[in-house]
């Protein structure tokens, strides 16, 4: 495992998200919408989401948004830090 553990969850189901998130814009450009059952007052009624696909993908594979920005700070930070010699 490297130092960075969410990307590493993420590449590994990598496909799996590209595949299933090309199928969710595909569905978008047809005029679908995804919806979820909530309490409407007394009724219940189908209400569009407002998440977009990669917070679905993330939710949906249990990746953590934030860690993965955290993650990407510090490879940046890592990248710019001044080479150590012996």
């Amino acid at each position: 495992m490297s130092d960075y553990p969410e990307h590493d969850k993420l590449a590994a189901v990598s496909g799996e998200t590209q595949a299933a998130g090309e199928f969710l814009t595909w569905l978008a450009a047809q005029g679908y919408v995804i919806g979820r059952w909530m309490a409407v007052r007394r009724d219940e009624r189908l209400v569009p989401i407002s998440e977009s696909v990669e917070t679905l993908l993330a939710e949906w594979k249990d990746i953590d948004r934030h860690e993965i920005d955290r993650e990407k700070r510090a490879m940046i930070a890592a990248m710019s830090a001044p080479a150590v010699t012996s």
